[in-house]
């Protein structure tokens, strides 16, 4: 999972002018090869993003939705999910329908605050890096969908 986290990290921090040719590769290669592994919806998650990133939002929208709906994933709702219902989020925004949007952008809202750890209780837990990646998505879905950040203004 370690070249996941650092590769996911890359994709999120990724400007506009960034060649995503080699991240669509590496994401068909690991949803391909860990079809059968408990972190499928990671690969899922790390494959709505690239899609995201490319302009592909129906993609975008269906892989995000796949790694919500993993049947070998069984833990609690956590950073996946809210960073998965923040991809949710901002493709429905930019395939043009707005209440889908912001209903995504409720639940990454919502497990966000109820589910993950607070900035400043002290202790992000050993996932912090997860909920890092999912606070970034959600911010700029969230910018995206209310227009109320710089980071949201971006059509990618």
């Amino acid at each position: 999972t370690r070249y996941w986290r650092d590769w996911s990290s890359d994709v999120c921090s990724s400007d506009l002018g960034t060649d995503l040719t080699a991240t669509e590769r590496l994401t068909d290669l690991a949803v391909k090869a860990g079809s059968n592994l408990s972190a499928l919806a990671w690969f899922q998650f790390g494959k709505a993003l690239a899609e995201y990133r490319q302009d592909r939002f129906a993609g975008a929208a269906v892989w995000a939705q796949k790694a919500l709906d993993n049947p070998l994933d069984k833990q609690e709702p956590g950073s996946r999910e809210a960073g998965a219902y923040a991809l949710v989020a901002m493709a429905r925004r930019q395939m043009k329908l707005p209440a889908e949007a912001r209903a995504a952008l409720a639940r990454s809202q919502g497990i966000l605050d109820i589910k993950m750890p607070k900035v400043g209780s002290g202790d992000l837990s050993s996932g912090w890096y997860d909920w890092l990646i999912a606070s970034i998505l959600f911010r700029e879905a969230s910018g995206l969908i209310e227009g109320s950040t710089e980071t949201g203004n971006r059509t990618k």
